[in-house]
């Protein structure tokens, strides 16, 4: 288990990774000198608040509450018969859909019992392999 620092022991790094990077210079070409080159480029000028760049939505009401909720409304039903258009799918799907979860279970084992005794009779019938009587 990683134990916590004393708090003395914590000051003292604090202080030691704070005078190394003050004694360390940007590098040329690295990001804190490009950075404050930026800065200095800038002399001082501040961005405009964000409100400046934002644009006035248009209110609810004066779009009309029910035109909205019509949107609303043409979108459900657009959805709805794409839905209805993909449920057009093979006929054994739709027999195994009406199943209930036993049914499909029995099935399946069934199905996988069925596949393995028809590939071990045709390892048998090719000689692959050979019956111990």
């Amino acid at each position: 288990m990683a134990e916590e620092l004393p708090d003395w022991l914590a000051e003292m790094r604090d202080q030691q990774l704070g005078d190394q990077l003050e004694q360390t210079e940007p590098e040329p070409g690295s990001k804190r000198e490009t950075v404050a080159a930026l800065i200095e480029d800038l002399g001082g000028q501040t961005a405009p608040p964000a409100e400046e760049y934002r644009e006035p939505l248009e209110p609810l009401e004066q779009a009309g509450e029910g035109d909205v909720l019509e949107g609303l409304r043409e979108q459900m039903v657009q959805a709805e018969e794409e839905f209805e258009d993909e449920d057009d799918g093979s006929p054994l799907a739709r027999i195994f859909s009406g199943l209930e979860p036993r049914q499909r279970l029995l099935l399946a084992v069934l199905f996988f019992l069925d596949v393995a005794l028809c590939g071990c009779m045709a390892l048998v019938m090719a000689g692959r392999v050979m019956l111990p009587f």
